[in-house]
């Protein structure tokens, strides 16, 4: 040993140092152990103490790889030469000193004999968890580089060889006796041997002897390490060196790796933790520098589990699906979706909180939201939380924007809205926070597609997620698609279900199946249970125990609960004080295997839960009722106004209880149960029989506790206030109690309804017009009045008709004055007008009457001074609504009494615009001198429209009487089709069905006609299809009453036979079907039959069904005389009949007048028609079939383009110019293929092919 030390001495006298520029030094091992362990003395911090650690770890690393690389380089024959290698003399530790703390830093090691160099490269190891945000975690990547100097090996043999596994043991012995003495200090040995004796002896114990003794009870891999030590002292024949403890080495993983080490040597004393090879102690030691924090600093102490750490396990690859997404949308602009699958448990949630790293990275925006299975607690439908996401998204957006930026987005909404931007706040209020100046409060509906039109045109990127999807609902399903299926929006969707409760008919499937029909990238990740590996590293961060220690554990865990990660979490601890315990004595967690094979386990997760929150004291326990009775998150004001009682005065401190135990996250001024099975199981403890109670209590006394505060209550306050309150009625609460209950069920279900949230609103006034007593109109009279009207207003676009009827009529019976009447006639023609046209329009005219004849007896507060006209006004506009379906001959005398009535009064109001639109359509019901001027005099009232009630409810009638009638005379025809959209989605929100649907039919005749892609065309007749009958089941009976599936479901079924028959060409599939007495739409059909006639070629099909229509629109009949001249030629070409030319003539003349109006529209078809008369006249065509081509080209009619291409090849044909001809003929097939008429496309290629062989 003496010569060792000499030698040590005498090579670092005689080396300089490779990089003296680093302050590099080489100091012998039993120096440098001697150092640390006085730092070790002084140190007082923290700080100190974890580098300390970090140190040593890495010097045991240093030492296990230089003993392994020298035991795989040389050939060691005697033991004496194992133990020399081992000795603390042999080794010198390469240092540079460390400015940032004590001590010296490790960067190498070398041995004495045989002589190897060591050196260590170290990273900084990027910290992977995002919610920590520590750019640089504490751990390293460590690696060495090693090399022996083969000539200087002596006594050793430098050759490779292969150690048995008997001198790997004892090499791994020995080097755990060399790192305990580097640990714990260099005179351990002889203290510790000392010690142990005169403890046997103070015990009455004998010193050991020779003999063998066997343990009795335990078999040595059960016993714990303090017991396997006596055990093994009692056993051997010389006293020995005991395992190290807790009490030597504070820091409980150097104690196990230690131990495991020096176990490996202890024969069939060994326990199951002991090492059987270099390799897995160098891996262990890589892993512990890797994670220090996981590891080394003792977090565990008092028995807590390190169980919400927020880390991912296992799931790289589903990671990596989910960063591709979005780095795809990132970079083309385009939306994308990713639906996430899986059971309760399987980490859905965890997996979507990894890509928030990439949005934040890409300076994006993220909404998340997550659907309740209920709105008991919650008070909010799935379409508010949807629609919440998107209120979200603009608080994001303005915190990354600066002030000018902002306002510039600002800015751009409003020029997108124009004054529609006014109502926008109602359900987006926080879109007024891109102007810091603005402090308008406003009513809005919205438009979800036009709002991520003009957002996304900014450089910051969206990721939506929407959890648990498994509780959508349609209308939430159907905002999504349109938000996606927008071109012109750049967000990654991300939509999470429960695979086991979704059937195969469920809207998110639908959903799913939509996106792909069109056209919007869709990926599909599946979450199945973790592989063992995985599990075994998530439960070796839950306990602070490296991997390989707690294999069995985590093996048997991952057995019976498949591998699902919360499951496993759960499990894991209902076990903590039974089978897994914490080992003060030890610092570390241990379990018995046994116990845990033994533990009966229950299938059901919210069992496993419950069974452990029942342990927590009683005010926790409140505390977890208290806060699930809310849903999965309740809000810290909630809390904090409960506290303010004595009843709940422990709750505050107890829920930040629950945040430490894991149960509850904090964060946003929320408290946010962790996993939904957690939230179950804390509302388990509240009986069923108890539940309404404990919810009405909370209830009165939260409305009590801010009523005493003389606080506002917010509206997301008085949501669930009211929810809450809810639950006592009727059993609950008194008849004194009643008139209040009411008024706040009014004043929810009125919020909602300005919201356009209509389900929840009927809930809200369907309750509260339950607690009306019988005397309510004497006692209560306002109360009644609103609650009855709001209630038939929610019931209405709900499609429950008779009950809004029946509120209606109580009002109209009940009602003091004719004034309180006036909402409730206005609501209840528009119902009839809907659902019994001929009843509506005698209502109309008897109530319009009834406002004439009161005259200005007619009592209104000062500032309505014209509120008897409004209403007589909006008679006016029923009645001539009516009118036009019912009784056509009446139509002139209304209408202009209308216009008359509002010019004569001076009226200024949302009704004035459509009495002038409607006047200006009468005008010009027929080609004449005053078409013009009825154009000029409904575009003022378009104007006025748009300039101060563009998202009025009047606004989607006017809409429809401009851009149905005078529009097409005036405005190309795509214009026309975008305004009936408006229109529509104006009357859905304003809850009119009627014009909803009216609009819809207008939107997609303008869409055939001005020549859409018929494959486009089919798929958004198929989405509106499907949102018309996908209604919840409990409304569908409701909406046949309504009228709307007399109108809008039997019209979008024959605009899908009319693009079947197109596309396809199969006339059979294009028959009349059961239409009912909707005249409109049999016009509907025929004007489609007509079309597809003249382009297959069908003349006296065209012939039979122009007869039939009976339109009154000046367009449609403009568009069927058009194409009634082109059959007409085509038959004049057969029989020579003049009277068919005649006819064409006129029509000529018509369609010139018409394009006088509107070249877009018309220049076309004019050419065409006058191209084909010159045909058969033998005039010059050349000139009228290019203008035709060329118009059609322009206005964007690509199915008359391609019909103009057809007919002038035809004429060539006729003319044998086949050369022309075929050309023709080819720029046909190229249009029809275009328009998406496969059939007509397939008819152009014969014929081409056909005359291509003459």
């Amino acid at each position: 040993m003496d010569d060792l030390q000499h030698s040590t001495a005498s090579m670092i006298a005689a080396r300089d140092l490779d990089e003296p520029e680093r302050m590099e030094l080489l100091v012998p091992l039993r120096q440098w152990t001697e150092a640390e362990r006085k730092l070790d003395k002084d140190k007082h911090d923290a700080d100190s103490a974890k580098a300390s650690i970090i140190r040593k770890i890495t010097l045991a690393y240093a030492i296990c790889k230089s003993i392994h690389h020298i035991s795989q380089s040389v050939k060691i024959e005697s033991v004496d030469a194992l133990v020399d290698v081992c000795s603390i003399d042999n080794f010198v530790v390469r240092v540079s000193e460390d400015e940032s703390e004590p001590g010296w830093k490790v960067k190498g090691l070398e041995t004495v004999s045989p002589p190897l160099i060591l050196k260590l490269n170290t990273a900084e190891v990027l910290d992977d968890d995002f919610f920590n945000k520590a750019t640089i975690s504490s751990g390293k990547h460590v690696r060495a580089s090693m090399t022996i100097h083969s000539s200087k090996c002596w006594p050793f043999k430098a050759v490779p060889a292969a150690i048995d596994k008997t001198k790997e043991k004892r090499l791994l012995g020995l080097t755990g006796k060399l790192l305990r003495d580097v640990f714990v200090g260099i005179e351990r040995e002889a203290r510790q041997t000392k010690d142990t004796l005169l403890a046997r002896e103070h015990m009455g114990q004998q010193r050991p002897n020779k003999k063998k003794s066997h343990p009795t009870e335990k078999s040595p891999a059960k016993l714990s390490q303090a017991e396997r030590s006596d055990s093994v002292s009692s056993s051997r024949s010389e006293p020995i060196e005991l395992l190290v403890s807790t009490e030597e080495i504070e820091n409980s993983l150097s104690v196990a790796l230690i131990n495991a080490l020096i176990d490996a040597d202890l024969g069939v004393f060994s326990s199951d933790d002991a090492y059987q090879s270099f390799d897995d102690a160098i891996s262990d030691l890589v892993f512990v520098l890797k994670e220090p924090e996981h590891f080394l600093f003792d977090h565990h102490e008092g028995r807590a589990m390190n169980l919400n750490s927020g880390k991912l396990y296992g799931r790289s690859r589903e990671k990596q699906i989910l960063k591709n997404v979005f780095s795809r949308v990132h970079t083309s602009g385009k939306s994308e979706a990713c639906f996430i699958s899986g059971y309760s448990g399987s980490g859905k949630t965890c997996l979507v909180n990894r890509c928030y790293e990439y949005v934040d990275a890409a300076n994006g925006c993220i909404a998340m939201k997550k659907f309740e299975d209920t709105l008991d607690t919650s008070g909010q439908s799935p379409l508010t939380l949807t629609l919440s996401a998107f209120n979200d998204l603009c608080l994001e957006v303005n915190a990354k924007l600066t002030p000018d930026d902002a306002l510039s987005l600002y800015n751009k909404f409003v020029e997108e809205f124009g004054e529609s931007f006014k109502m926008l706040s109602r359900v987006l209020p926080n879109i007024l926070c891109f102007d810091s100046t603005s402090s308008e409060q406003v009513e809005s509906d919205l438009d979800n597609e036009q709002f991520m039109t003009v957002i996304s045109t900014t450089s910051i990127p969206f990721l939506i997620v929407l959890d648990d999807m498994q509780w959508a609902d349609p209308i939430s399903v159907g905002l999504i698609h349109s938000v996606l299926s927008n071109q012109h929006s750049c967000v990654m969707f991300v939509g999470c279900y429960r695979d086991n409760e979704v059937t195969n008919n469920h809207i998110v499937l639908g959903l799913i199946k939509m996106l792909s029909n069109f056209d919007v990238s869709t990926t599909r990740v599946h979450l199945a249970g973790l592989k063992p590996n995985d599990l075994n590293h998530m439960i070796s961060d839950a306990l602070g125990m490296l991997p390989r220690f707690c294999r069995k554990l985590s093996d048997i865990i991952c057995k019976k609960t498949d591998g699902n990660p919360f499951f496993s979490i759960a499990l894991l601890r209902s076990l903590d004080g039974s089978a897994v315990q914490y080992s003060l004595r030890e610092r570390r967690w241990t379990y018995d295997i046994d116990a845990v094979h033994a533990e009966d386990i229950s299938p059901n997760v919210v069992h496993l839960i419950l069974s452990k929150m029942t342990s927590l004291s009683q005010d926790c326990q409140t505390a977890l009722i208290v806060a699930s009775s809310f849903g999965i998150q309740v809000d810290l004001r909630i809390i904090k106004v409960l506290s303010t009682s004595q009843q709940y005065c422990m709750l505050e401190s107890s829920m930040f209880t629950l945040v430490e135990k894991g149960f509850v996250a904090f964060a946003g001024s929320k408290f946010r149960f962790v996993h939904d099975r957690i939230r179950e199981a804390a509302y388990g403890l509240l009986h069923d029989d108890r539940r309404d109670k404990f919810h009405f209590r909370i209830g009165v006394l939260l409305h009590y506790s801010i009523s005493l505060a003389d606080m506002e209550i917010e509206p997301d306050l008085l949501f669930i206030v009211t929810q809450q309150i809810n639950h006592g009625v009727p059993t609950l609460i008194s008849e004194s109690q009643k008139g209040s209950v009411a008024e706040l069920n009014c004043s929810a279900g009125r919020k909602r309804l300005m919201e356009c949230n209509f389900l929840p609103s009927y809930s809200y006034m369907k309750l509260a017009a339950s607690l009306l007593s019988s005397d309510s109109w004497i006692s209560h009279y306002e109360l009644s009045l609103k609650c009855h009207f709001y209630l038939a207003k929610a019931a209405y676009p709900c499609g429950y008709v008779d009950v809004a009827r029946e509120s209606l009529d109580i009002i109209i019976k009940c009602a003091k004055s004719l004034e309180d009447k006036m909402n409730a006639y206005t609501l209840l023609v528009l119902i009839q007008a809907t659902n019994n046209p001929p009843e509506a329009l005698t209502l109309a005219i008897q109530v319009k009457r009834k406002f004439m004849a009161i005259g200005d007896m007619f009592a209104l507060p000062e500032d309505e001074n014209q509120g008897k006209e409004r209403e007589v006004m909006y008679f006016y506009s029923m009645i001539g609504t009516l009118a036009f379906r019912l009784k056509p001959e009446c139509i002139l005398p209304y209408i202009s009494r209308y216009a008359a009535y509002a010019f004569d009064n001076r009226v200024k109001c949302k009704h004035t615009p459509n009495a002038i639109v409607s006047f200006a359509s009468i005008m010009c019901s027929s080609l004449g001198p005053d078409t013009q001027q009825a154009c000029k005099i409904g575009r003022i009232g378009m104007s006025l429209l748009k300039m101060y009630y563009p998202s009025s409810d009047a606004a989607p009638e006017t809409i429809l009487a401009y851009y149905g009638q005078i529009g097409l005379l005036n405005e190309n025809i795509q214009e026309c089709e975008f305004m009936h959209a408006r229109g529509r989605e104006v009357a859905l929100q304003t809850g009119n069905i009627h014009y909803a649907s009216l609009n819809l039919i207008a939107q997609i005749s303008r869409a055939l006609q001005g020549g859409t892609n018929l494959a486009v065309l089919k798929q958004d007749i198929q989405v509106h299809l499907k949102k018309a009958e996908n209604v919840e089941k409990d409304i569908a009976v409701q909406l046949e009453k309504t009228g709307n599936a007399s109108i809008e479901i039997p019209g979008l079924k024959i605009f899908l036979q009319l693009t079947d028959v197109l596309i396809d060409g199969e006339s059979s599939s294009c028959q009349p079907k059961v239409i009912g007495t909707a005249t409109f739409l049999k016009d509907i059909l025929y004007q489609g039959q007509l079309m597809y006639s003249i382009f297959f070629g069908e003349i006296d099909q065209a012939f039979h069904i122009a007869k039939k229509i009976q339109t009154r629109s000046l367009f449609g009949n403009l568009l069927r005389d058009f194409y009634l001249g082109l059959a007409s030629i085509d038959e004049y070409r057969n029989t020579k009949s003049e009277e068919l030319l005649d006819d064409v003539k006129s029509t000529l003349s018509k369609l010139a007048y018409a394009n006088q109006c509107s070249e877009w529209n018309f220049a076309n078809k004019l050419a065409l028609l006058q191209a084909e008369l010159s045909s058969v006249e033998g005039n010059d065509t050349v000139q009228h079939y290019a203008s035709a081509i060329k118009s059609a080209h322009s206005s964007k009619f690509i199915h008359e383009e391609a019909l103009a291409y057809e007919l002038a090849g035809r004429h060539r044909k006729r003319n044998d110019d086949i050369a022309e001809a075929l050309d023709l003929l080819k720029s046909a097939e190229i249009c029809y293929t275009q328009w998406g008429s496969t059939a007509k496309a397939k008819q152009m290629k014969n014929e081409i092919e056909s005359l291509s062989q003459h």
